[in-house]
């Protein structure tokens, strides 16, 4: 048994136990059957890491020539790196999907997102480690926030600086400002910027409580908030669980328009805004009211 739970409190996406997955397969054909598929598709994922080390120098390659180009207008070059990267992850998608690691249509996601021309703060609840990713592959000209020890990264900090992505912040009060400032200065490009206001994954039900940065840009900027949800079912790649647990069936992809905020409707006030905003995500990912079975019959009582 798996220490602090039962087999009644497991989520169904939880690896059981060599021991319970062995008696289990030897009694259910079709459990067995599920495990040579999970195998199969550890397989695949390794083959796909593999691949994209393989690839991605030429996507390097690709990308800093682009960046070496001499232009007048700094912010055409960028665009024009957020397309390469764009036609990346779409293919990773589309390949992921071809081999069954993980579903995402992300033709699906951006006919139904519908966004308006323009600049705009856009702001996801973050359940998988691919929800950059997802976003990147459906929302043209985006910008995002990188975590400080991924920007910090001598040899693709370059890159990210050319897509306009800007390093996270600190709890120092003058970090905190030099993101606002630059996110600020991405939006004056006319570009999309995305953040996870929870700060990292969510957890494995519900959200983290949100933070004010993404919020506090759209107000500085008075630029739409535009909020999206992202859903994994089942959860892969979740916060605690790496590569090598790949749910049976394989997980679907989700993301989907959930609002549209004009900051000028609540005063320019981020923490009215943010607590509207995550209290639309709070609703939305509530849990269907359980059901009690069927209704009991009418009994009718004498006069």
């Amino acid at each position: 048994m798996v220490l602090g739970t039962t087999p009644a409190e497991r989520r169904p996406d939880d690896a059981p136990p060599s021991g319970e997955r062995a008696a289990a397969a030897a009694a259910d054909p079709a459990h067995a059957g599920h495990a040579v598929q999970r195998a199969l598709r550890v397989v695949l994922i390794v083959f796909t890491v593999g691949l994209y080390f393989a690839l991605s120098p030429f996507g390097y390659v690709l990308c800093a020539v682009v960046l070496l180009i001499p232009t007048r207008d700094p912010s055409r070059r960028t665009r024009r790196l957020q397309a390469i990267v764009q036609v990346a992850f779409r293919a990773m998608f589309s390949w992921a999907s071809l081999v069954r690691i993980m579903h995402f249509d992300w033709r699906a996601a951006r006919a139904g997102l519908n966004l308006p021309p323009g600049p705009a703060v856009i702001v996801a609840n973050h359940p998988t480690l691919t929800d950059p990713l997802m976003v990147g592959a459906v929302v043209p000209n985006l910008s995002m926030v990188a975590k400080p020890v991924v920007y910090r990264r001598a040899l693709i900090r370059p890159l990210l600086r050319g897509l306009g992505y800007v390093n996270g912040a600190s709890q120092d009060p003058r970090s905190v400002q030099r993101l606002l400032d630059e996110a600020g200065a991405v939006l004056g490009q006319g570009m999309r910027f995305l953040v996870f206001p929870e700060g990292t994954r969510s957890p494995r039900d519900g959200l983290y409580p949100f933070g004010r940065s993404a919020f506090e840009i759209a107000c500085r900027s008075r630029v739409p908030l535009i909020s999206v949800l992202l859903r994994s079912e089942p959860r892969f790649l979740w916060k605690g669980a790496g590569f090598m647990r790949p749910p049976h069936p394989a997980s679907r992809l989700s993301l989907e328009l959930l609002n549209h905020y004009d900051p000028t409707d609540f005063d320019l006030d981020s923490r009215a805004l943010r607590l509207a905003v995550e209290s639309d995500y709070r609703r939305a990912l509530q849990p269907p009211p359980p059901t009690d079975g069927p209704p009991a019959p009418h009994q009718e009582t004498a006069p």
